[in-house]
């Protein structure tokens, strides 16, 4: 459709627009609110475009600060039949706010669970540092360090998890007749918080 965003002739055309579009945004969001933009890229005669993180970087000039950039990964993404790449399986939501510091981000909400000291620990012998002073895995790296407590690993995490990770397993939802995206839907209901 002629008009539609996403139907421009040239990449630079559709920049262009969606940083017009997040100008506007940008004019009328609270100077303590936030962006989360989900995009995901396209091929021109063969060519992966890398539209997501052109889009960022234009954004970027045009004043937003970037935070983040946050991998999607869709662990039951679309089958590809393509017989010359990989299938891909991945799109980028980008986190941006008007200002440096000053905004709203509640990352005691959408913290995970501490895997350090678990089972699930991909960290041989860390388990065994667990409650020792200075019990880090690398005798003295970490002294002096306030965050660490005198280098004892039980205390140097938060009680409520850790911090959330930039790589977001979330798959797709089965809704017919929707767009792929809506795996992010109940994502965004349970762990993003709009303000």
């Amino acid at each position: 459709m002629v008009g539609q965003i996403g139907n421009e002739s040239k990449p630079s055309e559709y920049i262009n627009n969606l940083v017009l579009i997040f100008h506007e945004c940008k004019r009328v969001l609270k100077n303590t609110g936030t962006l989360w933009l989900n995009l995901g890229d396209k091929y021109k005669q063969g060519n992966l475009l890398g539209m997501p993180w052109r889009v960022a970087l234009a954004l970027q000039d045009d004043g937003w600060i970037l935070r983040n950039d946050v991998i999607w990964h869709k662990p039951n993404a679309m089958p590809h039949s393509a017989k010359n790449r990989l299938t891909t399986d991945h799109e980028y939501i980008f986190f941006f706010t008007k200002q440096p510091n000053n905004y709203y981000y509640d990352q005691d909400a959408i913290r995970e669970e501490h895997v350090t000291f678990s089972e699930n620990s991909k960290m041989k012998g860390g388990r065994n540092h667990f409650g020792e002073k200075g019990g880090t895995p690398e005798n003295e790296k970490n002294d002096g360090n306030s965050n660490l407590h005198d280098g004892r690993w039980d205390q140097a995490f938060h009680p409520k998890g850790r911090n959330k990770r930039t790589v977001w397993n979330v798959p797709l939802s089965k809704f017919r007749d929707a767009h792929f995206a809506v795996g992010l839907d109940n994502f965004r209901e349970d762990f993003l918080s709009v303000k």
